[in-house]
């Protein structure tokens, strides 16, 4: 699995964090075409069905541990601050989705000050987007 495919992995995983993937969030991950140049929408949804149907036993500390480690290490902090975004859609960061982020954190080896940094930048810059459409 390519490093752009881990990266979606654990979007997927912390987009399901609070109970489930919901449109709004899979329409979010793959609308995120800069980041994931050369994958369709269809290369996207087919690799979420692929993600459910290979890690349905797993849990997102096991996950966070193979995808993590297919992740260069210069792209951790750049990994976080995406899923930072998937986080703040609903402007609400719940505890599931907080933990989550901290685990995909910690297993990469970064502090949850540099996490909470990073959910406060996204729901900031959310907010400012937010704002910017009244």
């Amino acid at each position: 699995m390519y490093y752009k495919e881990a990266i979606l992995c654990l979007m997927f995983g912390v987009a399901e964090a609070d109970g489930g993937l919901r449109e709004d969030e899979l329409i979010n991950i793959v609308t995120m075409k800069e980041i994931f140049k050369g994958y369709s929408e269809h290369d996207i949804i087919t690799l979420y069905k692929e993600y459910k149907k290979r890690f349905e036993d797993k849990s997102f500390s096991d996950i966070a541990h193979i995808m993590a480690s297919q992740i260069p290490p210069e792209l951790h902090m750049a990994t976080l601050s995406i899923l930072a975004d998937i986080i703040v859609l609903d402007f609400n960061v719940d505890m599931k989705e907080g933990s989550f982020i901290s685990i995909v954190a910690n297993t990469m080896g970064i502090s949850d000050v540099a996490v909470k940094t990073l959910l406060l930048t996204s729901l900031s810059k959310r907010l400012m987007m937010s704002a910017g459409k009244e």
